[in-house]
């Protein structure tokens, strides 16, 4: 179990800023468990609730996962806490890339599989989301990450998003799609 705290002293206006969160894993052998929960607090928005929950196995060389989170009508989506990771199981990498990715209101559902090779790791992933915002978002990523040296990382992605937007003020916007194309080199010190 974990859990933390976050804390911003006037953050934005004069109010201050609280984020709750909280998970809770578990290892079974055959597969892994977890749930999730937290809340964004500032008494000049709505406050933000998340819940999440995931499951995953190995099977051969293959891991295989499902996860599912729910994130409530509020000003804000479940923003990044800490570089490009997010709170959410359901991160993906259009999450990363675009801020606070059509999850308003939304049910968000991930199945993702990855194995290693090449000397490093492969993962794919598709993620359905459904929100007020939209009637439905379908993303495909595709990732590969190895490590080149012990202190140099990279990794290649790339998302498709498909998004039909709903059209709040009938002016005939119906979403689209776009491609995105990520590459990252980290080097440890």
């Amino acid at each position: 179990m974990t859990g933390s705290w976050y804390y911003g002293s006037e953050y934005l206006t004069t109010n201050d800023l609280n984020i709750l969160w909280g998970d809770a894993a578990y290892d079974a052998g055959m597969f892994t468990a977890a749930i999730q929960g937290g809340a964004v607090m500032h008494d000049d928005i709505d406050d933000t609730k998340a819940f999440g929950a995931k499951i995953g196995t190995t099977m051969s060389d293959i891991t295989l996962g499902l996860a599912y989170s729910n994130v409530n009508d509020s000003t804000f989506g479940m923003f990044n806490l800490g570089g490009t990771t997010s709170v959410l199981y359901t991160n993906t990498v259009a999450n990363q890339l675009v801020a606070n990715t059509f999850e308003f209101d939304a049910d968000k559902f991930v199945v993702s599989a990855g194995t290693n090779v090449l000397g490093g790791n492969i993962s794919g992933i598709y993620a359905y989301t459904d929100s007020s915002y939209t009637d439905s978002t379908n993303e495909f990523d595709l990732v590969y990450a190895t490590n080149l040296t012990s202190s140099l990382g990279l990794s290649l992605a790339y998302a498709y998003l498909d998004t039909d937007v709903v059209d709040l003020d009938n002016d005939g916007a119906v979403g689209g799609s776009a491609n995105f194309i990520r590459a990252v080199a980290r080097y440890n010190f």
